[in-house]
């Protein structure tokens, strides 16, 4: 069971990486940092050999690419000892690595926040550019429970706080679906935190993604039915504008189930 459990682990994180790699051949390979200076303001620098550079804020469009490509860079090398450590059965990887170092620092996280999620939605008809791009950066409410559980870092620039749902943040980032994460929905009088709220790129619906990552417990499982049963009263059903993925501690959420469900639902149009 360990053994099965520590190789599905093995793969998703290899695919992760493999996501990862694929997004930094698009980026430029330019050292970038964030500087404070007085008045608290932020300067963003490039380095190239022996040379510094100064970037103004009308290229700030270099410094979302930059930026984003030193946290993949970060981001890489963090999976890399994860999926070592992983390999030596040592366990998980569970020093803070450099990418979630980057994150903690403010005068990196708004800009990279920024960078993560500017991304150009692929799509063939129905919703135009400008649509999905207010949608993305429109601010929303998200769940104010226990946040000191969102501690596992995306390749969208996300917290997450599973790694099953980072292998859906991820699919989403890199099939280029733009979501909302554990925003609040008002429904039925009550408020919910779906674990996606999703834009189709093609038609336009939001959709809804609730993975359920306990279902052998009692407790959770009664509490997921009753999530369930919210959302079929007030219009939100399974296997039409709401998806839902299971997992037992016996068989894990994988990347190929993930994958297949974000090709039928996102790709069949493109």
């Amino acid at each position: 069971m360990f053994r099965q459990r520590m190789q599905t682990e093995l793969n998703n994180i290899a695919y992760q990486m493999q996501m990862a790699e694929r997004e930094l051949a698009r980026l430029p390979e330019v050292p970038f940092y964030c500087e404070t200076v007085r008045g608290g303001n932020v300067q963003w620098l490039v380095k190239e050999g022996q040379n510094k550079h100064y970037l103004s804020k009308k290229e700030k469009q270099l410094a979302l690419r930059l930026v984003r490509q030193k946290y993949l860079r970060y981001l890489m090398e963090d999976l890399q000892k994860e999926y070592e450590a992983l390999q030596k059965c040592c366990g998980a990887w569970n020093k803070a690595g450099k990418a979630e170092k980057l994150m903690s620092q403010s005068s990196y996280r708004k800009l990279l926040e920024e960078a993560m999620s500017d991304k150009r939605y692929g799509r063939t008809a129905g919703v135009d550019t400008e649509k999905i791009d207010a949608w993305v950066s429109e601010k929303y409410a998200t769940n104010p429970h226990h946040p000191e559980k969102l501690k596992h870092y995306t390749i969208s620039g996300h917290t997450v706080r599973s790694k099953s749902e980072v292998l859906i943040a991820s699919c989403l980032h890199m099939h280029q679906v733009p979501f909302r994460y554990e925003a609040a929905l008002e429904i039925g009088g009550k408020i919910l935190y779906p674990d996606f709220t999703m834009l189709h790129p093609q038609t336009g619906e939001i959709l809804y993604w609730e993975h359920f990552g306990l279902m052998d417990d009692a407790v959770y499982r009664n509490n997921a039915l009753e999530k369930l049963a919210i959302y079929g009263n007030n219009g939100i059903h399974p296997g039409g504008n709401l998806i839902l993925t299971y997992e037992i501690s016996d068989a894990p959420l994988s990347i190929r189930e993930v994958e297949a469900i974000v090709r039928l639902r996102f790709e069949e149009m493109r």
